[in-house]
C-alpha cells in the first residue's frame, strides 16, 4: 500500500506542479521574485527544468498503449493514473523514484534558504489570491505535499 501510495504521489508530481510552482503561477510573478534573491529564482528555475527534464523522460519511457492511457479524455484523471500505475514497469517504478528523489531534494534546498519574513510574504500572497477556486487549489495542493511528506517520512 505504501508504494502505491508513493507511486501515485511521483505521478502526480511529475504532471502536476509542485505548490511553490502553482504559488509562483496564481501571484504575480514580479512580486514573488522580487521577495525572493537571486539564488533562490535561480533555484526556482532549476526546479522548474529538473521538473521538465523528468516529465519528458518519463514520457519517452511510455509505450504507445500507455501514452494513449493518459490522452484518453473519458477517464478522469484518478482513473487514469489508477490504470497507467498498474501498466508500469519495474525499470518506470524505479526512474520515477529517483525523479522524486532529485526534485524533494531540490524543494528541500529552496525551503531552507527562505527565510521566515519570505515565508509570510508567500502567505499574504497566498491570501490576497481573489479567484476562490484557484485559492482553495493552492491550499489543497500544499496539503496533499504536506500529507505526502508526513506518509514519506513514517515509511
Amino acid at each position: 500500500m505504501k508504494k502505491y501510495k508513493s507511486i501515485v504521489f511521483i505521478i502526480m508530481l511529475l504532471f502536476g506542479l509542485s505548490s511553490f510552482q502553482l504559488l509562483a503561477q496564481e501571484t504575480n510573478n514580479s512580486t514573488l521574485f522580487e521577495n525572493l534573491t537571486v539564488e533562490q529564482v535561480k533555484m526556482l528555475k532549476n526546479q522548474k527544468e529538473l521538473i521538465k527534464a523528468n516529465r519528458e523522460k518519463f514520457k519517452a519511457s511510455l509505450s504507445l498503449e500507455q501514452l494513449n492511457i493518459l490522452k484518453d479524455t473519458k477517464l478522469t484523471l484518478k482513473e487514469r493514473q489508477k490504470v497507467l500505475l498498474k501498466m508500469l514497469s519495474n525499470s518506470q517504478r524505479k526512474l520515477l523514484q529517483q525523479q522524486q528523489i532529485q526534485v524533494q531534494q531540490i524543494k528541500n534546498q529552496f525551503i531552507a534558504t527562505i527565510t521566515l519574513e519570505q515565508r509570510e510574504q508567500l502567505r499574504m500572497q497566498l491570501k490576497n489570491t481573489t479567484n476562490l477556486q484557484e485559492r482553495k487549489e493552492l491550499i489543497e495542493a500544499v496539503r496533499e505535499r504536506r500529507k505526502n511528506m508526513q506518509n514519506n517520512t513514517g515509511e
